[in-house]
């Protein structure tokens, strides 16, 4: 799959895509947490709902506001020491979240970490784009973010398990020391590019260079239709994976954290075949433009399936969940198609962009979903079930005017790609 296989650096590529996976783990880990602890911090510290909201969104809305900082290092140092530093916030966050004792604390942790894994993906396809072939950035993200999926799945019952059995600030502190050794083997075995690579003879920006590159990636007309279908994909995704499924399985169908945990696993898996399926669609159909709108037609389907159906037995609603999982990766696709309208120089900057839009949607999700669970009243502390029918309709709400919107952008299909690299 290396670009540069043949020139004699496919097994050096083969160790940078390892050594930053391993680390984005952690990334993956970090935003997935909040489905068991939720509970568990609801328990202890005596959180509402609108809280529980509030906590996961800030690590969402300093996930988005590290984006644009995040993509002009990218492109003016590299990759490499980007995203080491960046990785170092989450283990200041862990260690505040274990010592946290109320709302301020722990929304300010999550922020801390949110900000640093800010850098997991977007990181990595600056990477990708300078180590392997173009034609091949869907299946790589797809396989890199849809492996990722593992650390979503070491976050439901193996999470549950240590919580159960040490306690949840205890675990985030053993999540905060994994966290430093792996950013010290990203240091040792991750390269910005490849020898002979254009990055290395580049002309170093300036600030004003930085930031007009920015600009012209915000004016182009043809990043717009991308940004509408980003701002809620990972939304929906975070809203409903990673914050409202547990206290769902724990309110409506009253499930234990182990049973949560495990039913969380089974829908993260789901998500990991969804997302790892996804990537070789576009080389397959020749088309990334249609990938995606029917990845979000069918995630529409299953959340207003959710929202309609009054009373499913768990079931089904697990069948639903993880429909909902195998359908909405179609993210992968997007990103893929948005570094392929623009230059190399310009990558970090597009791609940091889109993401911005990722999780500024996710911010906004994640808030509006708490202040909407909060305006159904609560039923011997357990948020009812219409509540979260009328979640489920909002975000297929969402999914829908965005794919509209998105339905105008420009397609960039593999073959396309591989013609100019003939050329």
């Amino acid at each position: 799959m290396a670009a540069g296989g043949a020139k004699g650096y496919g097994a050096a590529a083969v160790r940078v895509w390892i050594s930053m996976y391993v680390l984005y783990l952690m990334s993956t880990i970090y935003r997935s947490t909040n489905a068991v602890m939720a509970p568990e911090w609801r328990a202890e510290l005596g959180l509402a709902p609108d809280q529980l909201g509030m906590i996961t969104a800030a690590f969402y809305f300093a996930f988005a506001c590290a984006q644009i900082p995040a993509g002009m290092s990218l492109d003016r140092f590299g990759p490499r020491w980007t995203i080491a530093g960046m990785m170092l916030l989450p283990v200041i966050g862990g260690f505040l979240l274990s010592q946290a004792e109320g709302f301020g604390e722990l929304a300010l942790a999550q922020a801390f970490m949110g900000a640093g894994c800010a850098i997991g993906l977007s990181g990595a396809i600056v990477v990708f784009a300078r180590w392997f072939a173009p034609d091949r950035m869907a299946t790589l993200i797809a396989l890199y973010s849809g492996l990722g999926n593992v650390g979503i799945l070491l976050s439901a019952t193996p999470l549950a398990a240590s919580v159960e059995a040490f306690g949840w600030r205890d675990t985030f502190l053993v999540l905060t020391a994994i966290n430093v050794v792996l950013v010290l083997q990203l240091v040792l075995f991750v390269r910005d590019a490849p020898p002979g690579h254009p990055f290395h003879a580049r002309r170093r920006e300036t600030l004003v260079d930085i930031l007009r590159g920015a600009m012209d990636v915000w004016r182009e007309p043809v990043i717009r239709p991308l940004l509408a279908i980003m701002f809620c994909s990972l939304g929906i995704v975070l809203t409903v994976r990673a914050l409202w499924a547990g206290p769902y399985l724990a309110d409506v169908h009253g499930l234990g954290t182990i049973e949560r945990g495990n039913m969380l696993l089974l829908f993260t898996v789901f998500m990991l075949i969804g997302n790892v399926g996804a990537g070789p669609l576009d080389r397959i159909f020749d088309t990334r433009k249609g990938v995606c709108m029917a990845g979000a037609a069918a995630t529409v389907v299953t959340l207003a399936a959710l929202a309609l159906i009054p009373e499913p037995p768990l079931w089904l609603a697990m069948a639903l969940f993880c429909a909902f999982g195998l359908f909405c990766n179609y993210v992968v696709t997007v990103l893929a198609q948005g570094r392929a309208l623009f230059p190399e120089r310009l990558v970090g900057r597009v791609i940091t962009l889109m993401n911005a839009a990722n999780f500024f949607g996710g911010t906004c999700l994640l808030l509006g979903s708490g202040y909407l669970i909060r305006a159904f009243p609560t039923e011997a502390g357990r948020v009812p079930a219409e509540a979260y029918r009328a979640l489920f309709g909002a975000l297929a709400a969402m999914v829908a005017l965005a794919l509209f919107a998105y339905s105008k952008s420009r397609d960039v299909p593999p073959s396309a790609e591989r013609s100019r690299l003939s050329q």
